[in-house]
């Protein structure tokens, strides 16, 4: 069905003020096509949950109806994973499933290094 979400892989990125991990997604779109994507959970809230003495409490497994994924740079993240447009580099990549080359590069140019094992759960989930 065209729309479907595939995480390929994921890896820790950060920065000199933070850190996140971001997500190696696939989706089809049908006719041929797919699309590959650099995703990241949404933050949902400060991760503050303490109590009176200041013990911390277990995150909730939901914030307004959204299923948390986990805690990240201090925050409570989770809800769907969307593309990531906060750099200059092209973080997503339309191509057609059989286009190996294109792939390849784009992957190269984002630095995502994946695995055999990765590579054919990429062109499964494309196709």
């Amino acid at each position: 069905m065209a729309g479907d979400l595939t995480i390929i892989t994921w890896r820790e990125q950060s920065s000199m003020a933070s850190a996140w991990t971001e997500y190696l997604c696939v989706r089809r779109l049908g006719n041929g096509k797919a699309r590959l994507e650099i995703c990241q959970y949404e933050a949902l809230a400060e991760n503050s949950f303490y109590d009176d003495d200041g013990n911390e409490l277990p995150v909730p497994k939901q914030i307004d109806g959204k299923v948390v994924a986990g805690v990240e740079d201090g925050y409570v993240v989770g809800g769907d994973l969307a593309c990531n447009d906060v750099t200059d580099v092209a973080l997503a990549l339309e191509f057609e499933t059989g286009n190996k080359t294109l792939v390849n590069g784009w992957l190269s140019d984002v630095r995502f290094d994946l695995s055999n094992d990765e590579l054919k759960q990429l062109w499964s989930a494309a196709a």
